[in-house]
């Protein structure tokens, strides 16, 4: 059994899209065909769309609505973010939805505004042919809830107690199905242990030729930001 297979079951991952392991397999490589990558990209609704979101700015100046005006723009490490983060987006949902009943609705990031309280920040590492981090926030109100949830505790104490340990085994799943599906695209990695940390704001490091991508959800009124960095590809 590969790598790749080992992970898809101990997580119980969906098979990787053969879009994304493709796009994937041509980032990776160092003779890279652009035509190639514009081909496959323009074939999938869903990356297409993420492509040109990421294209264009907020404020509407510079419209691009091409996959190869975007793939020029924004660059490799755009594509490869775009080509990992539909896989990270499923575990991270249903990781939510498995652990604690509790269904993820996508949302656009910029409606979410401040926190405003206390933030369980979750993150782990990637190294290899590609590399960066992936981050999950939460506050701190709704960390509890789902830490109650998961092991039926209802001391505030306990529960201030196994929050940490609730969200690391959540970011542990969502870097799993994130490395299985690195593998799949021939990007073989290792893993940092996840760590996690309360803080009350949180600003991602800039990234060194690659690309920073945002998606937020919400659970009722409770939001949950996923940032994915890709710093570049060998």
């Amino acid at each position: 059994m590969s790598e790749s297979d080992e992970l898809v079951k101990k997580y119980d991952l969906e098979p990787t899209p053969m879009s994304v392991a493709k796009l994937g397999e041509l980032v990776s490589k160092r003779d890279r065909s652009i035509d190639e990558i514009i081909n496959v990209i323009s074939s999938d609704i869903a990356l297409k769309s993420r492509l040109l979101r990421a294209a264009n700015p907020s404020d509407g100046h510079l419209k691009i609505d091409s996959v190869q005006e975007a793939v020029l723009r924004t660059g490799v490490g755009c594509v490869l973010v775009l080509a990992m983060s539909d896989p990270l987006i499923k575990a991270l949902t249903r990781t939510f939805m498995t652990m604690a009943s509790v269904k993820l609705v996508p949302i656009n990031p910029s409606t979410v505004g401040s926190m405003d309280e206390t933030i369980y920040l979750g993150s782990a590492k990637f190294d290899g042919k590609a590399r960066g981090t992936v981050y999950i926030r939460i506050r701190e109100s709704f960390a509890f809830e789902i830490a109650s949830k998961i092991l039926e505790l209802e001391s505030p104490e306990e529960i201030a107690e196994s929050a940490a340990d609730v969200l690391s085994e959540l970011v542990n799943m969502v870097v799993g199905s994130f490395k299985s599906n690195l593998c799949d695209a021939g990007l073989s990695c290792s893993l940092s242990l996840p760590t996690v940390e309360r803080v009350q704001e949180f600003q991602a490091p800039p990234s060194s030729g690659g690309r920073h991508q945002v998606f937020a959800f919400k659970a009722g009124l409770q939001p949950v930001l996923l940032n994915i960095l890709v710093d570049s590809t060998e």
